[in-house]
């Protein structure tokens, strides 16, 4: 069985590259994919009116997202030295 992430899209900016989830308690909501909720498929059948229908959700398989094309940093995984650029990458870039 697949497990989904609920986007609210009315508080998704995706020009802004903000993406807001449905939290776990199906309450709260968060920028943050290591706080999203994951819910099985059977589940968001059952409440399609609720958790996908168009206008204000979209339900979007997991495994879509992680091996999305864009690389999603858990927030506690993220190291600055990662962010910055060193002389090796700039001396390439000029290169190319």
């Amino acid at each position: 069985m697949s497990t989904y992430y609920v986007i609210d899209l009315q508080r998704t900016d995706i020009k802004k590259g903000i993406v807001v989830f449905l939290a776990q308690d199906m309450k709260t909501r968060t920028r943050f994919l290591e706080e999203a909720g994951t819910f099985m498929e059977e589940f968001i059948n059952e409440n399609l009116e609720r958790f996908d229908n168009g206008s204000t959700t979209r339900a979007m398989l997991t495994s879509a997202i992680k091996s999305s094309s864009r690389t999603i940093v858990p927030l506690h995984n993220l190291d600055v030295s990662t962010l910055l650029l060193s002389h090796k990458n700039m001396t390439q870039r000029q290169a190319i």
